[in-house]
């Protein structure tokens, strides 16, 4: 995808390259905040996590400016103002977007249900893990 991209590209200017990059390191972000859940090392998976699904809650793209990541799924809704209002459910899988100065006229924001149902989920689990941390503590200072 990323050769394509580039064998398609006349020159690489400084905003392309930036876009490329975070996106890059936005999906590197993603697969490390997984990694680390894999090495049981939950409370650091968890706070990456949270982080890495807090990004992924709003798509927005105005003056010009426009920002999309999503790595899973987004099952959510669009509100675009452009040219009318325009209100639509949507589902896309993993994407990352991200354009300066590409298209002034676009107006529009997204909501992602899916990110914002893991995050509940994460700050659950999190809460769970205090828990059981405090419950381990409190029986080693009775003893």
């Amino acid at each position: 995808m990323i050769v394509n991209l580039l064998s398609r590209l006349p020159r690489i200017n400084g905003p392309i390259l930036l876009s490329l990059l975070a996106s890059f390191g936005l999906m590197s972000f993603s697969c490390y905040c997984g990694f680390i859940l894999l090495k049981k090392d939950f409370v650091n998976g968890i706070n990456l996590s949270i982080f890495n699904q807090l990004l992924q809650i709003f798509s927005f793209g105005l003056f010009g400016y426009s920002f999309e990541y999503i790595s899973g799924i987004l099952l959510g809704v669009t509100i675009d103002v452009t040219k009318d209002f325009i209100f639509r459910f949507v589902f896309r899988l993993t994407t990352c977007e991200i354009s300066l100065n590409s298209n002034p006229e676009v107006f529009y924001i997204s909501v992602n249900f899916i990110a914002i149902f893991i995050l509940n989920y994460l700050f659950n689990v999190k809460g769970f893990l205090a828990n059981k941390k405090m419950e381990s503590m409190s029986e080693i200072e009775k003893k």
